[in-house]
Protein backbone atom coordinates (compact mmCIF):
# COMPACT_ATOMS: atom_id res chain seq x y z
CA UNK A 1 0.00 0.00 0.00
CA UNK A 2 1.56 3.37 -0.82
CA UNK A 3 -0.04 6.99 -0.44
CA UNK A 4 1.02 9.05 -2.59
CA UNK A 5 -0.32 12.58 -1.40
CA UNK A 6 1.19 15.25 -0.69
CA UNK A 7 2.19 16.86 2.15
CA UNK A 8 5.04 19.19 3.57
CA UNK A 9 7.95 18.54 6.64
CA UNK A 10 10.54 20.96 6.21
CA UNK A 11 9.15 23.63 8.88
CA UNK A 12 11.25 25.47 11.14
CA UNK A 13 12.12 23.61 14.55
CA UNK A 14 11.45 26.51 16.16
CA UNK A 15 7.77 26.37 15.11
CA UNK A 16 7.59 22.85 17.06
CA UNK A 17 3.97 22.55 17.08
CA UNK A 18 4.16 22.74 12.94
CA UNK A 19 7.81 20.75 13.05
CA UNK A 20 7.03 17.05 11.42
CA UNK A 21 8.99 14.12 12.06
CA UNK A 22 9.11 10.89 9.72
CA UNK A 23 10.42 7.84 10.50
CA UNK A 24 10.07 4.18 9.57
CA UNK A 25 8.23 2.14 11.94
CA UNK A 26 9.62 -1.96 11.58
CA UNK A 27 7.34 -4.68 12.15
CA UNK A 28 8.64 -7.62 13.80
CA UNK A 29 9.37 -10.46 11.35
CA UNK A 30 7.63 -14.07 11.89
CA UNK A 31 10.83 -15.83 12.37
CA UNK A 32 13.99 -13.52 13.60
CA UNK A 33 14.98 -9.86 14.09
CA UNK A 34 15.37 -7.63 11.33
CA UNK A 35 17.96 -5.00 13.52
CA UNK A 36 19.65 -7.18 16.14
CA UNK A 37 22.46 -8.27 13.50
CA UNK A 38 25.57 -6.41 14.10
CA UNK A 39 27.47 -7.93 11.50
CA UNK A 40 26.95 -6.67 8.01
CA UNK A 41 27.49 -10.20 6.60
CA UNK A 42 24.11 -11.62 8.23
CA UNK A 43 22.19 -9.43 6.57
CA UNK A 44 22.46 -12.26 3.36
CA UNK A 45 20.77 -14.20 5.60
CA UNK A 46 17.02 -12.90 3.75
CA UNK A 47 14.35 -12.81 6.55
CA UNK A 48 10.65 -13.39 5.42
CA UNK A 49 8.72 -9.98 5.53
CA UNK A 50 5.83 -9.44 8.15
CA UNK A 51 2.31 -11.06 7.49
CA UNK A 52 -0.04 -8.97 5.92
CA UNK A 53 -2.36 -9.47 9.50
CA UNK A 54 0.85 -8.16 11.47
CA UNK A 55 1.25 -5.12 9.51
CA UNK A 56 -2.79 -4.21 9.52
CA UNK A 57 -2.50 -4.40 13.17
CA UNK A 58 0.14 -1.80 13.47
CA UNK A 59 -1.08 0.48 10.82
CA UNK A 60 -4.55 0.36 12.73
CA UNK A 61 -2.54 1.45 16.24
CA UNK A 62 -0.47 4.11 14.65
CA UNK A 63 -3.70 5.61 13.13
CA UNK A 64 -5.22 5.74 16.77
CA UNK A 65 -1.95 7.78 18.05
CA UNK A 66 -2.17 10.29 15.13
CA UNK A 67 -0.02 9.76 13.37
CA UNK A 68 -0.29 10.06 9.37
CA UNK A 69 0.82 6.41 7.61
CA UNK A 70 2.77 7.35 4.37
CA UNK A 71 3.66 3.93 3.02
CA UNK A 72 3.38 0.63 4.07
CA UNK A 73 6.14 -1.67 3.02
CA UNK A 74 7.76 -4.95 3.49
CA UNK A 75 9.26 -4.89 6.73
CA UNK A 76 8.25 -1.23 7.52
CA UNK A 77 5.25 1.60 7.69
CA UNK A 78 6.38 5.21 6.90
CA UNK A 79 4.95 7.86 9.50
CA UNK A 80 4.69 11.12 10.10
CA UNK A 81 3.59 13.25 13.38
CA UNK A 82 4.94 15.76 15.94
CA UNK A 83 7.63 15.43 18.01
CA UNK A 84 5.05 15.35 20.73
CA UNK A 85 3.09 12.77 19.42
CA UNK A 86 6.28 10.18 19.06
CA UNK A 87 7.42 11.18 22.60
CA UNK A 88 3.46 10.32 23.87
CA UNK A 89 3.29 7.11 22.04
CA UNK A 90 6.74 5.77 21.68
CA UNK A 91 8.48 7.11 25.36
CA UNK A 92 11.23 8.29 23.26
CA UNK A 93 13.40 11.23 23.38
CA UNK A 94 14.98 13.48 20.82
CA UNK A 95 18.56 15.12 20.51
CA UNK A 96 19.93 16.55 17.74
CA UNK A 97 21.18 14.63 15.00
CA UNK A 98 24.88 13.97 15.24
CA UNK A 99 26.66 14.76 11.50
CA UNK A 100 23.97 14.14 9.16
CA UNK A 101 20.85 15.89 7.96
CA UNK A 102 18.02 14.23 10.03
CA UNK A 103 16.43 17.02 11.64
CA UNK A 104 15.53 15.18 14.84
CA UNK A 105 17.74 12.36 16.26
CA UNK A 106 16.86 9.81 19.22
CA UNK A 107 18.87 10.27 22.54
CA UNK A 108 20.42 6.36 22.51
CA UNK A 109 23.42 4.56 21.93
CA UNK A 110 22.19 4.25 18.35
CA UNK A 111 20.87 7.41 17.56
CA UNK A 112 18.63 6.18 14.54
CA UNK A 113 16.29 3.29 16.60
CA UNK A 114 13.96 3.63 19.52
CA UNK A 115 12.76 0.47 20.72
CA UNK A 116 9.48 0.91 22.64
CA UNK A 117 8.73 -0.58 26.19
CA UNK A 118 5.04 -0.06 26.05
CA UNK A 119 3.11 -3.94 25.39
CA UNK A 120 1.04 -2.14 22.88
CA UNK A 121 3.87 -1.97 20.44
CA UNK A 122 5.22 -5.47 20.52
CA UNK A 123 4.31 -6.05 17.43
CA UNK A 124 7.43 -3.62 16.07
CA UNK A 125 10.85 -4.12 16.70
CA UNK A 126 11.17 -0.39 16.56
CA UNK A 127 11.07 3.32 15.42
CA UNK A 128 13.94 4.16 12.81
CA UNK A 129 14.93 7.63 11.72
CA UNK A 130 16.73 8.09 8.64
CA UNK A 131 19.83 10.21 8.06
CA UNK A 132 19.23 9.90 4.39
CA UNK A 133 21.74 12.07 1.90
CA UNK A 134 20.31 13.05 -1.19
CA UNK A 135 22.73 14.49 -4.11
CA UNK A 136 19.00 15.80 -5.14
CA UNK A 137 17.93 17.51 -1.54
CA UNK A 138 16.04 20.60 -2.05
CA UNK A 139 16.80 23.80 0.30
CA UNK A 140 14.01 25.13 1.85
CA UNK A 141 13.16 27.91 -1.00
CA UNK A 142 10.96 28.13 -3.47
CA UNK A 143 11.72 28.08 -7.37
CA UNK A 144 12.89 31.89 -8.76
CA UNK A 145 10.02 33.97 -10.57
CA UNK A 146 11.38 33.03 -13.79
CA UNK A 147 10.78 29.37 -13.29
CA UNK A 148 7.61 28.57 -14.77
CA UNK A 149 7.20 30.33 -18.25
CA UNK A 150 9.81 30.13 -20.86
CA UNK A 151 10.07 29.82 -24.34
CA UNK A 152 10.17 26.63 -26.27
CA UNK A 153 13.59 27.40 -27.37
CA UNK A 154 16.28 27.63 -25.01
CA UNK A 155 19.70 27.86 -26.80
CA UNK A 156 23.12 26.05 -25.42
CA UNK A 157 25.27 28.80 -23.74
CA UNK A 158 28.37 29.13 -25.44
CA UNK A 159 31.44 28.37 -23.29
CA UNK A 160 35.33 28.07 -24.33
CA UNK A 161 36.15 24.64 -22.48
CA UNK A 162 36.42 21.32 -23.28
CA UNK A 163 33.35 19.42 -22.37
CA UNK A 164 30.75 16.31 -23.41
CA UNK A 165 27.09 17.18 -25.09
CA UNK A 166 24.18 15.05 -24.57
CA UNK A 167 23.20 12.30 -25.93
CA UNK A 168 25.82 12.40 -28.63
CA UNK A 169 29.19 12.45 -26.91
CA UNK A 170 27.37 9.81 -23.74
CA UNK A 171 26.34 7.68 -26.35
CA UNK A 172 29.93 7.48 -28.25
CA UNK A 173 31.78 7.29 -25.82
CA UNK A 174 29.66 4.19 -24.07
CA UNK A 175 30.12 2.43 -27.34
CA UNK A 176 26.29 2.95 -27.96
CA UNK A 177 26.42 4.25 -31.70
CA UNK A 178 25.69 0.91 -33.13
CA UNK A 179 23.13 -0.33 -30.83
CA UNK A 180 20.66 2.26 -31.33
CA UNK A 181 21.33 2.29 -35.03
CA UNK A 182 19.82 -1.30 -34.80
CA UNK A 183 16.75 0.10 -32.71
CA UNK A 184 18.43 -1.44 -29.16
CA UNK A 185 17.51 1.74 -27.10
CA UNK A 186 15.91 0.48 -24.22
CA UNK A 187 12.49 0.08 -25.96
CA UNK A 188 9.73 -0.62 -23.27
CA UNK A 189 12.03 -1.09 -20.58
CA UNK A 190 10.50 0.28 -16.94
CA UNK A 191 12.97 2.62 -15.24
CA UNK A 192 11.96 4.27 -11.71
CA UNK A 193 14.30 7.14 -10.97
CA UNK A 194 14.17 8.55 -7.53
CA UNK A 195 15.40 11.78 -7.91
CA UNK A 196 14.28 15.80 -7.00
CA UNK A 197 11.95 15.78 -9.95
CA UNK A 198 11.77 16.45 -13.50
CA UNK A 199 10.29 19.37 -15.96
CA UNK A 200 9.76 19.19 -19.78
CA UNK A 201 13.08 21.02 -21.05
CA UNK A 202 13.01 21.09 -24.70
CA UNK A 203 15.88 18.24 -25.21
CA UNK A 204 12.91 16.29 -24.31
CA UNK A 205 10.02 17.92 -26.50
CA UNK A 206 13.06 17.98 -29.38
CA UNK A 207 13.18 13.92 -28.84
CA UNK A 208 9.85 13.26 -27.86
CA UNK A 209 10.63 12.15 -24.93
CA UNK A 210 8.58 12.03 -21.65
CA UNK A 211 9.00 11.07 -17.80
CA UNK A 212 5.95 10.56 -16.05
CA UNK A 213 6.25 11.84 -12.07
CA UNK A 214 5.02 10.32 -9.20
CA UNK A 215 4.88 12.68 -5.23
CA UNK A 216 6.76 11.28 -2.61
CA UNK A 217 4.79 12.44 0.65
CA UNK A 218 7.57 14.92 0.90
CA UNK A 219 7.24 16.55 -2.09
CA UNK A 220 5.62 19.03 -3.75
CA UNK A 221 4.25 20.67 -7.72
CA UNK A 222 5.28 17.97 -9.88
CA UNK A 223 5.33 20.07 -13.03
CA UNK A 224 8.65 21.21 -11.47
CA UNK A 225 12.33 20.24 -10.66
CA UNK A 226 13.07 23.02 -8.49
CA UNK A 227 16.48 21.93 -7.89
CA UNK A 228 16.99 20.64 -11.32
CA UNK A 229 18.77 17.14 -10.63
CA UNK A 230 16.33 14.98 -11.59
CA UNK A 231 16.07 16.87 -14.87
CA UNK A 232 19.88 16.15 -15.28
CA UNK A 233 19.82 12.46 -14.83
CA UNK A 234 17.29 11.78 -16.43
CA UNK A 235 18.72 13.46 -20.29
CA UNK A 236 21.86 11.47 -18.71
CA UNK A 237 19.83 7.72 -18.57
CA UNK A 238 17.40 8.69 -21.74
CA UNK A 239 20.37 9.62 -23.79
CA UNK A 240 21.46 5.60 -23.71
CA UNK A 241 17.62 4.40 -23.20
CA UNK A 242 15.45 7.10 -25.33
CA UNK A 243 12.88 4.31 -25.44
CA UNK A 244 12.60 3.05 -21.91
CA UNK A 245 9.83 3.67 -19.75
CA UNK A 246 10.59 6.40 -17.02
CA UNK A 247 8.72 7.40 -13.89
CA UNK A 248 10.49 10.01 -11.76
CA UNK A 249 9.06 9.39 -8.22
CA UNK A 250 9.99 13.50 -7.00
CA UNK A 251 11.39 13.21 -3.17
CA UNK A 252 12.42 16.11 -0.85
CA UNK A 253 15.67 14.64 0.00
CA UNK A 254 14.38 13.64 3.44
CA UNK A 255 11.67 10.84 2.10
CA UNK A 256 14.24 9.13 -0.35
CA UNK A 257 14.10 5.76 1.23
CA UNK A 258 9.89 5.69 1.33
CA UNK A 259 10.67 7.19 -2.46
CA UNK A 260 12.61 3.73 -2.49
CA UNK A 261 9.71 1.85 -1.40
CA UNK A 262 7.40 3.82 -3.72
CA UNK A 263 9.29 2.58 -6.56
CA UNK A 264 9.66 -0.98 -5.42
CA UNK A 265 5.88 -0.97 -5.46
CA UNK A 266 5.71 -0.32 -8.91
CA UNK A 267 7.91 -3.63 -9.74
CA UNK A 268 9.97 -1.78 -12.56
CA UNK A 269 13.09 -3.85 -14.20
CA UNK A 270 15.18 -0.76 -12.75
CA UNK A 271 15.73 1.51 -9.74
CA UNK A 272 18.12 4.36 -10.17
CA UNK A 273 19.20 6.51 -7.20
CA UNK A 274 21.38 8.98 -6.28
CA UNK A 275 20.32 9.08 -2.84
CA UNK A 276 22.63 7.03 0.38
CA UNK A 277 23.91 7.56 4.27
CA UNK A 278 27.31 8.77 4.80
CA UNK A 279 29.43 5.43 6.56
CA UNK A 280 33.04 5.08 6.44
CA UNK A 281 33.06 2.26 9.47
CA UNK A 282 30.52 0.09 11.35
CA UNK A 283 29.10 -1.12 13.17
CA UNK A 284 25.54 -0.74 11.10
CA UNK A 285 23.07 1.33 12.46
CA UNK A 286 19.74 0.47 12.57
CA UNK A 287 18.78 2.88 9.65
CA UNK A 288 21.22 1.00 7.39
CA UNK A 289 20.38 -2.36 8.21
CA UNK A 290 16.43 -1.44 7.35
CA UNK A 291 17.86 -0.09 4.08
CA UNK A 292 20.07 -2.84 3.30
CA UNK A 293 16.92 -5.43 3.64
CA UNK A 294 14.56 -3.54 1.68
CA UNK A 295 17.49 -3.44 -1.53
CA UNK A 296 17.99 -6.75 -1.01
CA UNK A 297 14.03 -7.39 -0.99
CA UNK A 298 13.78 -5.32 -4.45
CA UNK A 299 17.04 -7.15 -6.15
CA UNK A 300 15.79 -10.58 -5.24
CA UNK A 301 11.82 -9.59 -6.31
CA UNK A 302 13.74 -8.91 -9.86
CA UNK A 303 14.85 -5.50 -9.69
CA UNK A 304 18.07 -4.37 -11.12
CA UNK A 305 18.67 -1.66 -8.71
CA UNK A 306 21.60 1.42 -9.64
CA UNK A 307 22.97 3.58 -7.26
CA UNK A 308 25.20 6.47 -7.53
CA UNK A 309 29.11 5.48 -6.03
CA UNK A 310 29.61 8.92 -4.66
CA UNK A 311 30.94 12.17 -4.93
CA UNK A 312 34.22 12.87 -2.72
CA UNK A 313 32.40 10.28 -0.07
CA UNK A 314 31.55 7.16 1.04
CA UNK A 315 27.71 5.82 1.01
CA UNK A 316 25.47 2.87 2.01
CA UNK A 317 24.10 1.03 0.74
CA UNK A 318 26.38 1.55 -2.30
CA UNK A 319 28.88 -0.63 -0.22
CA UNK A 320 26.99 -3.77 0.11
CA UNK A 321 27.84 -6.32 -2.57
CA UNK A 322 24.62 -6.55 -3.94
CA UNK A 323 24.24 -3.51 -5.35
CA UNK A 324 25.56 -1.71 -8.47
CA UNK A 325 27.57 0.79 -7.44
CA UNK A 326 28.95 3.87 -10.25
CA UNK A 327 31.44 5.77 -10.60
CA UNK A 328 33.72 7.41 -13.22
CA UNK A 329 35.94 7.83 -15.56
CA UNK A 330 37.16 10.92 -17.99
CA UNK A 331 37.48 10.42 -21.40
CA UNK A 332 39.93 12.99 -22.71
CA UNK A 333 39.82 14.96 -26.19
CA UNK A 334 42.48 12.35 -27.72
CA UNK A 335 39.78 9.47 -25.88
CA UNK A 336 42.21 8.17 -23.64
CA UNK A 337 41.12 7.21 -20.39
CA UNK A 338 41.61 8.75 -16.61
CA UNK A 339 40.20 8.13 -13.13
CA UNK A 340 37.75 10.55 -12.18
CA UNK A 341 39.06 12.62 -9.54
CA UNK A 342 35.46 14.10 -8.74
CA UNK A 343 34.35 10.44 -8.15
CA UNK A 344 35.01 8.17 -5.22
CA UNK A 345 36.92 4.97 -5.29
CA UNK A 346 37.79 3.25 -2.64
CA UNK A 347 37.86 -0.67 -0.66
CA UNK A 348 34.91 -0.84 2.12
CA UNK A 349 35.58 -1.24 5.68
CA UNK A 350 31.85 -2.34 6.53
CA UNK A 351 32.32 -5.28 3.82
CA UNK A 352 35.69 -7.06 3.55
CA UNK A 353 36.48 -7.60 -0.20
CA UNK A 354 34.18 -4.61 -1.13
CA UNK A 355 35.66 -2.37 -3.85
CA UNK A 356 33.59 0.86 -4.60
CA UNK A 357 32.63 1.50 -7.49
CA UNK A 358 32.05 -1.60 -9.94
CA UNK A 359 32.43 0.08 -13.15
CA UNK A 360 31.98 3.72 -14.26
CA UNK A 361 29.94 5.79 -16.41
CA UNK A 362 31.45 9.45 -17.72
CA UNK A 363 32.16 11.49 -14.55
CA UNK A 364 34.53 15.22 -14.76
CA UNK A 365 37.38 16.11 -12.76
CA UNK A 366 37.72 18.00 -9.39
CA UNK A 367 36.91 20.30 -8.29
CA UNK A 368 33.43 20.06 -9.40
CA UNK A 369 33.10 17.56 -12.16
CA UNK A 370 32.22 20.14 -14.42
CA UNK A 371 32.02 18.33 -18.01
CA UNK A 372 28.77 17.31 -19.43
CA UNK A 373 26.66 19.92 -20.82
CA UNK A 374 23.25 18.98 -19.31
CA UNK A 375 19.30 20.34 -19.61
CA UNK A 376 17.87 21.46 -16.49
CA UNK A 377 15.21 23.90 -15.29
CA UNK A 378 15.88 27.55 -15.78
CA UNK A 379 16.39 29.12 -12.52
CA UNK A 380 16.53 25.71 -10.41
CA UNK A 381 19.38 25.32 -7.65
CA UNK A 382 21.92 23.78 -9.71
CA UNK A 383 21.77 26.34 -12.86
CA UNK A 384 21.60 29.07 -10.62
CA UNK A 385 24.45 27.68 -8.32
CA UNK A 386 26.50 26.47 -11.32
CA UNK A 387 26.42 29.67 -13.66
CA UNK A 388 27.47 32.13 -10.67
CA UNK A 389 30.93 30.37 -10.56
CA UNK A 390 34.06 30.48 -13.07
CA UNK A 391 35.08 27.53 -14.40
CA UNK A 392 36.03 24.57 -13.24
CA UNK A 393 34.36 25.86 -9.82
CA UNK A 394 30.92 26.60 -11.94
CA UNK A 395 30.17 26.19 -15.50
CA UNK A 396 30.73 30.41 -15.78
CA UNK A 397 27.85 30.63 -17.91
CA UNK A 398 26.63 33.55 -15.84
CA UNK A 399 23.34 33.06 -16.52
CA UNK A 400 21.11 31.82 -13.68
CA UNK A 401 17.96 30.92 -15.66
CA UNK A 402 19.21 29.20 -19.33
CA UNK A 403 18.19 25.86 -18.64
CA UNK A 404 21.48 24.46 -18.77
CA UNK A 405 24.75 22.97 -16.64
CA UNK A 406 27.79 22.36 -17.37
CA UNK A 407 28.21 19.30 -14.80
CA UNK A 408 28.79 15.69 -14.08
CA UNK A 409 29.30 13.17 -10.94
CA UNK A 410 28.78 9.47 -10.58
CA UNK A 411 24.46 10.77 -10.52
CA UNK A 412 24.46 10.99 -14.23
CA UNK A 413 27.67 8.39 -14.12
CA UNK A 414 24.71 5.79 -12.91
CA UNK A 415 21.93 6.92 -14.69
CA UNK A 416 24.22 6.12 -18.01
CA UNK A 417 24.43 2.66 -16.38
CA UNK A 418 20.93 2.66 -15.57
CA UNK A 419 20.27 3.86 -19.33
CA UNK A 420 22.61 0.83 -20.96
CA UNK A 421 21.25 -1.51 -18.52
CA UNK A 422 17.71 -1.04 -20.29
CA UNK A 423 19.74 -1.51 -23.77
CA UNK A 424 20.97 -4.79 -22.37
CA UNK A 425 16.97 -5.78 -20.98
CA UNK A 426 16.05 -5.43 -23.90
CA UNK A 427 17.82 -7.80 -25.57
CA UNK A 428 17.70 -10.41 -22.64
CA UNK A 429 14.98 -9.78 -20.73
CA UNK A 430 15.67 -12.41 -18.24
CA UNK A 431 18.72 -10.17 -17.08
CA UNK A 432 18.83 -9.87 -13.20
CA UNK A 433 20.70 -7.93 -10.67
CA UNK A 434 24.07 -10.46 -10.72
CA UNK A 435 23.60 -11.12 -14.07
CA UNK A 436 23.92 -7.70 -15.15
CA UNK A 437 26.66 -6.87 -12.80
CA UNK A 438 28.74 -9.27 -14.02
CA UNK A 439 28.43 -8.71 -17.75
CA UNK A 440 29.00 -5.25 -17.45
CA UNK A 441 32.13 -5.84 -15.30
CA UNK A 442 33.49 -8.28 -18.32
CA UNK A 443 32.57 -5.37 -21.06
CA UNK A 444 34.42 -2.69 -19.93
CA UNK A 445 37.14 -0.30 -20.88
CA UNK A 446 39.81 -0.32 -18.47
CA UNK A 447 41.20 2.60 -17.17
CA UNK A 448 44.75 2.91 -16.33
CA UNK A 449 45.48 5.84 -14.79
CA UNK A 450 44.56 8.60 -12.36
CA UNK A 451 43.29 8.37 -8.77
CA UNK A 452 39.65 8.41 -7.43
CA UNK A 453 38.58 11.36 -5.31
CA UNK A 454 40.12 9.85 -2.25
CA UNK A 455 43.61 9.16 -4.10
CA UNK A 456 43.05 6.07 -4.82
CA UNK A 457 45.20 4.81 -8.37
CA UNK A 458 43.50 3.85 -11.28
CA UNK A 459 45.39 0.77 -12.93
CA UNK A 460 45.61 -3.41 -13.10
CA UNK A 461 44.89 -5.50 -11.72
CA UNK A 462 41.02 -5.52 -12.08
CA UNK A 463 38.84 -4.19 -10.47
CA UNK A 464 41.25 -1.41 -9.04
CA UNK A 465 40.38 1.27 -6.13
CA UNK A 466 39.59 4.33 -8.44
CA UNK A 467 37.27 2.78 -10.88
CA UNK A 468 36.58 -0.79 -10.63
CA UNK A 469 36.33 -2.37 -13.83
CA UNK A 470 36.22 0.20 -15.66
CA UNK A 471 33.93 2.64 -17.80
CA UNK A 472 31.14 0.62 -18.95
CA UNK A 473 30.93 -0.50 -22.94
CA UNK A 474 27.70 -0.99 -24.38
CA UNK A 475 28.67 -2.38 -27.53
CA UNK A 476 31.00 -5.41 -25.61
CA UNK A 477 27.77 -6.28 -23.33
CA UNK A 478 25.67 -6.52 -26.67
CA UNK A 479 27.63 -8.81 -28.43
CA UNK A 480 28.06 -11.30 -25.43
CA UNK A 481 24.55 -11.06 -25.65
CA UNK A 482 24.24 -12.18 -28.81
CA UNK A 483 22.68 -8.89 -30.35
CA UNK A 484 23.75 -8.78 -33.67
CA UNK A 485 25.74 -5.28 -34.35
Amino acid sequence: MSDERTTRNGQSRSNHSAFRVTAEVVISPPERSLLATGDARELREFPKPAAAERTGRVSGLLETNGFNIHHVGPFSITIEGTPQQFIQAFGCRFADAPHSRARLAFANADPSLHVPIDKRWQEIEGVVLMPIESYSASSDSGPSDSDENHPHHLPKPQVDYYHLNAPRDLVTNLCANEAHAKNICGQDIDVVVVDSGWWNHPWFQDRGLHVDVVLAPGASAAELDEVGHGTMVCASLMSLAPNAKVTMIKQSGEDAFTAFKMAIDRAPAIIQNTWGMPASHGPLHAAQKLVALTVLYAINNGIIVVFAGGNEKKLFPQQMHETIAVGGSFVHRDGSLEAASYASGYESRLFPGRIVPDFCGLVGMKPEGVYLMMPTMPGSEIDVAFAEKPYAYGDGTDRPDDGWVVISGTSSGSAQVSGVISMLKQVQPSLDQRAAKELIARCTRPVLYGVSAEGNPAGLPLPNLATGYGLVDAEKALRELGAAL
